[in-house]
């Protein structure tokens, strides 16, 4: 059965509220996840229409899309009101280990207006109150948010001013999902998992986003070892080929919302009308970048939107040459002939995927975040099709 979109299913199921009905809207929305929707690559498209779209309907959808996360990662998951009332406990989720530990979630789409830690620690001591914790350090509680925005930091800082760091996480839906990639196709235990939500640090993302790039190069890596088949294996002669000889290397390269809350596609145009790209230390192949090369971005959440020529070797980038003075940008790369298509993106469907070379012999229904997530070294084919030069 073919999974049917976010924004048909919820037209279908109706406006989500709470009750506990057997067939009120939103136990048939979480009946529908749980029967038809297991895998990280048919939840991600639902997490993304949520994130990007606007509306009640959609928050509560994230809501629900955020527990059902919880129960593929091994978790028991009672799912909380989506408005809290007088008497009733207000979590958003309530996790609970076969380990014994419990995690109560609150989920925020995004984290511009401030959050006061006193109300998820409310809850923790109200599940003790009523008998459903025995004591509050059995708990922890944490902050899913589905977009890191400008104030990214206040949560974090007031975590640590407070000295709640035992007690509070923080984390993005995007890492949330790495997370169940990683369970579904590397056979990361529960217990693994458990710990990866309850490191030292106050966010998660960075140890989890350090276990999956790494794992994602890896498996870009093993694209470019392994070309199968005959045809496959001509266009890995002809790569290795061109290489050598210094001719043109094709490269996708992943762009999201800055740092400092700028919308990704903004973020783009900050950088690229500018004949800038600005690389991180653990920017892949940005040693080997060189003038003309071709670059297309991948704005997450959308699809790729531009292209251009790369005018110079990666650089160091120094803060008064940088668009993102405020920002730590360690290095930079000269761009030029930037083409934009944002009013087309190529969105990563699983009917583009399939036409990829980067895909033979992988299930494009299965995880695909490795390949937009980092830097992916692409076949000219390839970068036709992602450049809308093409179709599939």
């Amino acid at each position: 059965m073919s999974a049917i979109d976010l924004r048909t299913l919820l037209m279908l199921v109706g406006d989500l509220v709470d009750g506990a009905g057997p067939q009120s809207p939103s136990t048939r929305f979480r009946a529908y996840l749980q029967e038809n929707v297991q895998s990280v690559g048919e939840l991600r498209p639902y997490v993304e229409t949520a994130l990007s779209t606007r509306g009640e309907q959609y928050n509560k959808a994230l809501q629900d899309l955020v527990n059902h996360i919880g129960a593929l990662l091994g978790f028991t998951v009672e799912y909380g009101r989506y408005r809290g009332v007088r008497g009733q406990i207000g979590f958003d989720g309530l996790w609970q280990s076969p380990s014994g530990s419990t995690v109560v979630i609150e989920v925020k789409t995004t984290d511009v207006y401030s959050v006061k830690t006193a109300t998820l620690l409310g809850y923790i001591n109200d599940l003790v109150s009523a008998k459903r914790l025995k004591r509050p350090d059995q708990a922890v509680g944490l902050y899913v948010f589905g977009r890191f925005d400008a104030d990214t930091n206040q949560l974090e800082k007031a975590i640590t001013a407070e000295r709640r760091q035992d007690q509070l996480r923080v984390i993005s839906v995007d890492a949330l999902l790495n997370l169940l990639e990683l369970q579904q196709n590397y056979d990361l235990d529960h217990q693994t998992i458990l710990q990866l939500l309850l490191p030292s640090s106050v966010q998660v993302d960075p140890i989890v986003n350090l276990i999956f790039d790494i794992v994602s190069e890896e498996r870009r890596g093993e694209g470019l070892r392994k070309p199968e088949g005959k045809g496959e294996v001509e266009k890995g002669k002809r790569r290795d080929k061109a290489e050598e000889k210094g001719e043109v290397t094709y490269y996708l390269l992943p762009a999201a919302d800055s740092e400092d809350g700028m919308p990704v596609l903004e973020n783009l145009h900050h950088w690229l009308d500018r004949g800038l790209w600005g690389l991180g230390q653990r920017t892949g192949h940005r040693k080997f970048f060189r003038p003309g090369d071709r670059f297309c971005f991948y704005a997450a959440r959308i699809g790729v939107v531009a292209e251009c020529t790369v005018a110079s070797a990666s650089f160091d980038l120094s803060r008064k040459e940088s668009p993102k003075p405020d920002l730590k940008v360690p290095y930079g790369i000269r761009l030029q002939d930037v083409r934009w298509f944002e009013d087309a993106p190529v969105a990563m469907t699983a009917e583009v995927r399939t036409a990829l070379d980067a895909f033979q012999e992988r299930d494009p229904t299965r995880g695909w975040a490795w390949f937009v997530q980092g830097t992916s070294k692409l076949t000219p084919e390839d970068f036709e099709l992602l450049t809308g030069k093409r179709t599939p």
